[in-house]
């Protein structure tokens, strides 16, 4: 059986990214327009972009099994969303989705 992720090391993982998107912006911002050198530091820095937002995903993908790690993921999704104008971008809305059939779990009555 596959250990959970835990939603702490996935956290982890987007502010490190974070981290490498905001050093791969300093360097295109850097780079003398119009160069060969601000070209490929923007193809880097749209490489990274596409890895902060595969680590948005996985949070929101995260299904919780204690609340408080419920809490945790939604305070996260809360703050991305009210960053992009209170919506979720659609891959990390359908993430989200994805999540959701692993929440219930379902009971005969007693």
């Amino acid at each position: 059986m596959e250990k959970p992720t835990s939603i702490y090391l996935l956290l982890a993982t987007y502010w490190q990214r974070m981290d490498e998107l905001t050093e791969a912006i300093r360097r295109t911002d850097d780079a003398a327009h119009d160069t060969p050198e601000r070209e490929a530091a923007f193809a880097a820095q749209f490489e990274v972009g596409g890895r902060v937002n595969e680590a948005e995903q996985a949070v929101a993908a995260f299904r919780p099994e204690w609340p408080y790690e419920a809490k945790i993921k939604a305070d996260f999704l809360h703050r991305l969303a009210a960053e992009n104008n209170g919506r979720l971008e659609d891959d990390v809305t359908a993430a989200l989705l994805s999540s959701l059939p692993g929440l219930v779990e379902w009971r005969s009555p007693a």
